[in-house]
C-alpha cells in the first residue's frame, strides 16, 4: 500500500470539488458530452451507490449532461462489485495484467542470477480473454497493456512479461482496435502508466524509440 484509502465526513463532495476543474476543461475525454471518470477500487469505497448519486448531482448541477463512471474489473487484487454498484455504474474496465489474461509461465525456462519468488510468464500468452458478447453485457471495455516488469519494485518477488516488443504489442491491439470508438459505445484502454517502476510504457525510450507510438498509429489509423 503506498497510501492508504481513507474517508471522511462529506467526502465524496470533497473529492468532486478536487476533480471539477478536470472535468470542466474542453479537453477531457467525454463520452456523448459527459466526462468519464474511471474508479480503481470502487468495491472498497463503503456506501458506494451513495458517493455515485453525489457525483452524478453534482455533474448535472454543474451543467453536465450526465456523468461517464466506469470501475476497473475486480480481479485477484481488486474487490468484487455488489449488485447495486453495477447498476449505478455506466460500465467495467479491464485492467492488465490485474486482469482478464491467459497466463503461460516461463520461470522453468529462465536461469536467474537469485531466486526467484514471483513469476515471469509470456508476454504473447497475455492476451484478451472472453468473447465479445460477454464484455456487452457487462457494458466491458477491454484494456491491453504494453508490457510489465516491477523488478525495480519487488525485486525477486517481482512478476512480469517477457517478449513485449513493437511488433508483438501490434499484435496485441489488433482485435480489441477494431470497432473502438465513442460513437460506438466500445472503448480500449491503455495501461501505460509511463513508470520505470512496473514496466508499462509507450513513451518513446532508447530500445524501441517511437516503436510503440508508432504501433498504435498503425493498428488505429490515428496520429499519436
Amino acid at each position: 500500500m503506498l497510501i492508504p484509502q481513507t474517508y471522511g465526513e462529506d467526502w465524496a463532495n470533497r473529492f468532486w470539488v478536487d476533480i471539477a476543474p478536470f472535468l470542466n476543461d474542453p479537453r477531457y475525454i467525454r463520452v456523448n458530452g459527459a466526462p468519464m471518470l474511471v474508479i480503481y477500487r470502487l468495491g472498497e469505497i463503503p456506501n458506494a451507490t451513495d458517493a455515485i448519486d453525489v457525483w452524478r448531482k453534482r455533474a448535472a448541477d454543474e451543467g453536465h449532461p450526465a456523468l461517464h463512471l466506469l470501475a476497473v474489473v475486480p480481479s485477484r487484487e481488486i474487490e468484487e462489485l455488489d449488485s447495486d454498484v453495477l447498476e449505478a455504474i455506466d460500465g467495467l474496465v479491464d485492467f492488465p495484467p490485474g486482469s482478464n489474461i491467459r497466463l503461460r509461465s516461463l520461470i522453468s525456462r529462465l536461469a536467474p542470477h537469485e531466486q526467484l519468488q514471483g513469476d515471469f510468464m509470456s508476454y504473447r500468452s497475455a492476451t484478451i480473454t472472453g468473447h465479445a458478447s460477454d464484455r456487452d453485457r457487462y457494458r466491458r471495455h477491454a484494456g491491453i497493456m504494453p508490457g510489465w516488469d516491477n523488478t525495480a519494485r519487488r525485486g525477486a518477488a517481482a512478476y512480469g512479461f517477457i517478449g513485449s516488443s513493437p511488433v508483438t504489442w501490434r499484435r496485441t491491439m489488433a482485435v480489441p482496435a477494431t470497432g473502438t470508438t465513442m460513437a460506438s459505445g466500445r472503448m480500449l484502454f491503455i495501461n501505460a502508466w509511463n513508470e520505470w517502476e512496473e514496466g508499462a510504457s509507450i513513451e518513446p525510450n532508447q530500445r524501441f524509440a517511437v516503436g510503440r507510438l508508432a504501433s498504435i498509429s498503425d493498428a488505429t489509423g490515428t496520429v499519436c
